[in-house]
């Protein structure tokens, strides 16, 4: 009861070397002494700690070490790949695979902590695919910006009806969607006040 007591204590703290102790130390020893008795209570944990080394192994190993670490199943394997994919940068090509991979892993248990991973891998590429091209839209519209500033217009207009045509349906890109129509809507509501201030017959 002691032992098992102190194994919980361990575990009640954060993820580390004291769920190794709890582990090492008691939950396993536990096992030895009585297994039909301590099964049922020390089992919960000892998944919970495998699922936290997976997801160490799998996500905190540092890129050099990813490629020549051992997969234990073929789920892991292809998270690996997906990790190699975005250490080379195609992003794209890794968010596919994970999704995938998460399709395949639906409804099974035994693969529901390396589903979880990919999951929060796929989560992050997205992020990491959306902010990449909102960079360049933002400098396409800073490059807008500066072309009217130069006077030249109409050159500035056909980025922003570029944007406005090629993104008006990407919610990720709404506010510089926004942006680049409120540009256009400006130059328009000139253009109009330029020719309601231009009497019939006036001369330069």
């Amino acid at each position: 009861e002691e032992m098992f007591q102190r194994g919980e204590e361990l575990m009640a703290g954060r993820e580390g070397s004291g769920w190794e102790t709890a582990r090492r130390e008691y939950f396993l020893p536990l096992l030895k002494l009585d297994r039909e008795k301590w099964e049922p209570q020390v089992e919960p944990y000892l998944d919970q700690i495998e699922q936290w080394e997976l997801k160490r192994d799998l996500l905190g190993r540092p890129r050099l070490f990813r490629s020549t670490a051992e997969s234990r199943n073929e789920p892991e394997a292809i998270i690996r790949q997906a990790m190699e994919l975005q250490d080379e940068g195609r992003l794209a090509e890794a968010r596919e695979k994970l999704m995938a991979l998460e399709t395949v892993l639906e409804g099974q248990e035994q693969y529901a902590s390396v589903r979880e991973i990919a999951t929060q891998l796929r989560k992050e590429l997205g992020e990491q695919l959306t902010a990449d091209r909102l960079d360049y839209l933002k400098a396409a519209l800073a490059r807008a910006d500066e072309l009217e500033s130069a006077g030249r217009e109409p050159q500035a207009r056909a980025i922003w009806r570029s944007i406005a045509s090629l993104y008006h349906a990407d919610p990720d890109a709404s506010a510089i969607v926004e942006q680049a129509q409120q540009k256009l809507d400006s130059l328009t509501s000139d253009s109009r006040d330029d020719e309601s201030n231009t009497t019939p017959g006036s001369t330069d």
